[in-house]
């Protein structure tokens, strides 16, 4: 890895984000700020999945327990259930993922900066 390389790297990603940075004391915080806002973003979709899928599974539980006297032995009721909880088990794993980078980006966004421009630059 060549200092060219990292310039390189850091100016594309100053042009993608239209960030004026003349050096890479600018590029930190405003990529920070970007991430940040990414992952509160994130947190939030995934949370709002999260709300939805406990709407859906109660309300397949209601209409279920209104309209199948044995609503253990009801598919209708379990296919819901089934999707219900993969899609909130898929969306917690959302929420761990970005509050990890939020909390990095957080806490240490110099570090986060740099392994970033040194995953760009190896893949």
């Amino acid at each position: 890895m060549k200092t060219s390389d990292v310039t390189t790297v850091i100016n594309t990603i100053c042009e993608k984000l239209g960030i004026v940075c003349k050096t890479a004391s600018d590029f930190v915080p405003a990529l920070a700020k970007y991430k940040i806002a990414m992952a509160i973003f994130g947190i939030g979709v995934s949370v709002l999945f999260i709300v939805l899928s406990l709407i859906a599974i109660k309300v397949a539980y209601s209409y279920a327990k209104k309209h199948y006297v044995d609503i253990e032995n009801s598919g209708a009721f379990d296919a819901t259930l089934a999707i219900g909880m993969l899609t909130i088990a898929i969306c917690v794993a959302f929420v761990v993922y970005n509050l990890y980078n939020l909390i990095g980006w957080v806490a240490v966004p110099n570090a986060k900066a740099v392994l970033y421009v040194v995953d760009l630059i190896g893949n």
